[in-house]
């Protein structure tokens, strides 16, 4: 009897994490997934606003991870800040505005580039 709740308990929470997990990290599902790319965003950057649409696509992640998101193919802007904390320091910069044009079926890796007091985004294609 215990064996058998233990497995109902255990397939009922593994349907609602998968069902959590299909919608995860896709901005419009209306999109088919060929028109679409995928991003991995560095952790330490929390994406603010989408195409001048707000959005908080980091709540979904714990920051010690990178976020994965997919979006429509296109030209895009983003508004971000960027977050670097370690034991030692922590460094904030607020409102970092990106554009880039991306292609549909391609994985982009988006980081960010420290110069001194500059921040800048660079794109890596998968």
């Amino acid at each position: 009897m215990a064996r058998d709740i233990f497995i109902a308990t255990f397939i009922c929470i593994s349907l609602m994490l998968m069902g959590c997990a299909s919608n995860l990290g896709n901005y419009d599902s209306s999109v088919p997934q060929e028109q679409r790319c995928t991003l991995k965003i560095d952790k330490e950057l929390f994406i603010r606003q989408f195409n001048d649409n707000d959005v908080n696509w980091n709540k979904f992640f714990h920051h010690s991870f990178d976020s994965v998101v997919q979006i429509p193919a296109g030209h895009h802007t983003f508004l971000m800040d960027y977050v670097s904390d370690s034991r030692l320091s922590r460094r904030y910069v607020k409102n970092v505005r990106f554009s880039y044009t991306f292609e549909a079926g391609k994985t982009y890796v988006i980081e960010p580039v420290i110069s001194g007091k500059q921040i800048s985004i660079e794109v890596i294609t998968k």
